[in-house]
Order: structure tokens, then sequence, then C-alpha cells
């Protein structure tokens, strides 16, 4: 589960009102091999896809594929 305060909800709604994503978009948690601590993190707003979890806290999607 991913948990998203309520202080991240306003600012990942803003950041998505600002990029004009559409509403049914979620935001998309990637985890990849790669970086100084052998991980990176990308994010980025995306319309769910088969097979992903989709978890919504305080008005905002996120999504990912497990």
């Amino acid at each position: 589960m991913i948990t998203v305060t309520p202080q991240a909800a306003e600012k990942i709604k803003g950041i998505q009102t600002a990029q004009q994503a559409p509403a049914e978009t979620g935001l998309r948690i990637r985890v990849i091999g790669g970086g100084c601590s052998g991980f990176q993190y990308q994010l980025a707003f995306d319309a769910p896809k088969p097979g992903d979890q989709v978890f919504e806290q305080d008005g905002v999607k996120t999504t990912w594929t497990a």
C-alpha cells in the first residue's frame, strides 16, 4: 500500500492541475534499477493499466504495477 499524507495530496493535486493532467489519471510510481542507491524512482501522471494497483487517498490516485 502507498500512503499519501494530506499535505502531499494537496501538492500532488496542484502539480496535476499545473501539468493539465486529465482527472482520470493517477500518479504512477515506478522503481527501477540504477542510481547511487541501486534504485531510481520515477513519478508521472498516467492512466491506470490492466494489472495496476490503484490507491486513492485524500482525492489523489496513485498507481503502480506489482
